[in-house]
């Protein structure tokens, strides 16, 4: 078994067409470069299948936690707003989307989510309420901290998992410090 790269082609399609028409034993033509795109595709098509179901399932454990629909929207509505922020951000920012920054989206909703939980929790005097706001900005500043170390990584998953887990994280803490229930 070898495998022949063939260089200078001017009509790959053709080429390939050639090859399956005659029918020449042992040989078998694959185009790397289409092959791997059916395989992004697919890995995206599954991702965002998985991510609907997730964010069904963190919607009714929210609903079962909270028992109150109006809880479970004040709680999810700043971990929208930073995915939708961040999208935007990145979009702005000329970063062409991928599925690794698909993949650190679901790190900005689980961590927006843990803000928007904690800034939505009832306390019970401020000494609380300020320990809970110095957690929630230790947390936050800790996980800045390593995404923006890998922001700016020369290796482009890393770069992409970084500045997409930044911007989210600044996103949701914001979001969430905004949109909490109002005392």
């Amino acid at each position: 078994i070898g495998v022949v790269p063939l260089v200078g082609v001017r009509e790959p399609v053709s080429l390939g067409e050639l090859i399956l028409a005659e029918g020449i034993p042992g040989v078998r033509w694959v185009d790397l470069k289409g092959e791997a795109g059916e395989l992004v595709a697919g890995y995206r098509a599954q991702s965002l299948r998985s991510i609907a179901v997730g964010v069904v399932c963190i919607a009714l454990l929210l609903y079962v936690g909270l028992r109150s629909v109006a809880l479970v929207l004040r709680v999810a509505a700043p971990v929208t707003a930073a995915v939708v922020l961040t999208t935007g951000a990145l979009l702005v920012l000329g970063e062409r989307l991928t599925i690794f920054h698909l993949v650190a989206m679901l790190l900005v909703v689980g961590v927006g989510l843990n803000y928007a939980l904690f800034f939505n929790r009832d306390r019970r005097d401020a000494a609380e309420r300020n320990l809970m706001l110095l957690s929630v900005f230790i947390a936050c500043a800790a996980t800045l901290l390593a995404a923006v170390a890998l922001a700016f990584s020369v290796t482009p998953v890393l770069r992409a998992i970084g500045i997409t887990t930044a911007l989210g994280a600044t996103f949701a803490f914001i979001a969430s410090a905004t949109l909490s229930r109002p005392r």
